[in-house]
Parts: structure tokens; sequence; C-alpha cells
């Protein structure tokens, strides 16, 4: 995300520096963060708790913790690379693994029943972002704060006042309340500050 003042030289400088980790999507919003951070910040952990159930199941079937872990990591690096390189989408290739009568379809077949697996990772995914979202509004609220504080000291050190109780700011003041809390209330003024 970026706004009206970001020169298209910095949005190409950022590019270039963030390719060297991953891939770069630029966001038309800044409120869409919340939904990238419910499916790719958190996503890893969504696919690893995967990895771990299945590793859990193979070993539950009988086979060593080595060769469940062996199988595991290396079907799902497998099907990443597959789904990467390959022009079918993801439920494309699912129903092609999943033959008619095979073993693949009856465990399909399970994940599915009345849509339970797909509900789970939607409610998992909404949950997500709605903390995300909250979050975001206490981290706001929190810098916020700093900068009313930061404000207020450095009001208080231009008016030559050393050390002052909140309760004191008013008293010891010239100043109205109103005037003071009219000099930091406008938060978008706080916030081009920083």
């Amino acid at each position: 995300v970026c706004n009206k003042v970001t020169s298209k030289k910095n949005i190409r400088l950022s590019t270039i520096l963030f390719k060297k980790v991953g891939e770069v999507i630029w966001l038309k919003k800044e409120s869409d963060i919340d939904k990238i951070t419910a499916v790719s910040g958190s996503g890893p952990a969504y696919y690893f708790l995967f990895i771990q159930y299945l590793e859990s199941a193979a070993k539950e079937l009988g086979l060593s913790s080595t060769i469940a872990k062996k199988l595991v990591y290396q079907t799902a690096f497998g099907s990443m690379k597959l789904l990467e390189n390959d022009q079918r989408t993801a439920k494309q290739l699912q129903e092609t693994i999943a033959v008619k009568g095979g073993t693949t379809e009856a465990a399909i077949k399970v994940l599915n029943h009345n849509n339970l697996f797909k509900k789970i990772i939607k409610k998992a995914i909404k949950e997500a972002f709605k903390h995300s979202i909250k979050l975001g509004k206490y981290w706001l609220m929190k810098k916020l704060r700093a900068i009313i504080a930061i404000k207020t000291l450095d009001f208080l050190k231009i008016n030559k006042w050393d050390s002052i109780s909140i309760e004191g700011i008013y008293k010891r003041s010239k100043i109205t309340k109103i005037k003071f809390f009219n000099l930091i209330k406008n938060k978008s003024d706080l916030l081009k500050n920083i």
C-alpha cells in the first residue's frame, strides 16, 4: 500500500527489494492488509497444522516417525511445486487425483461431508481477519496515545514545565482545558508527524 506522495521510483525500489524474499502485491486500500494478514500472514501456520495432523495420522496407521515425516513433507513440497508449475487450479488438480472409486476420493468425501472442512477453514480465516482489525485498532490507539504523550511533553517543555501531573496541567497552565485538547486532538495531523 502506498499513498499519493509515494514516488514511482520508491515504489519500484520497494518492489525490487521485497522481491528478494518473495512475491510483491501492491494493494489499493490499507484496509486490505487485514485480509492479507488473515490469509497469507497466518497462512503458513494453517499449512503446518494440516501437515502436523497428516503426519500424526500416518503414525497412527503404524508408520515410523521418520517415514511419516518424510512422506508428509515431500508430499506437501511436491504438491506445492505441481500447483506452482501447472496451469490447472488447485480444485482441478484435486479432482484429477481424486478419481472415482479411489482412495483419495474416499478421503475427500470425509473432508467435504456437509462442507464441514470448508466451513471450518472459512470460520478460521474470518476469525483471523476480525482479530487483525482488532489488533490494528489497539496498536493505532497505542500509537496515538504515545503521540499525544510526546506532544504533551513537547508542549510542557516549550512552556518550561519540568515535571507535571496530568491534573496539574490545567492548574499550572494559563490555557484552558479546551485549548489544550485542541492542540492535540487532530489525529490525522498527529499521524503525519510520526
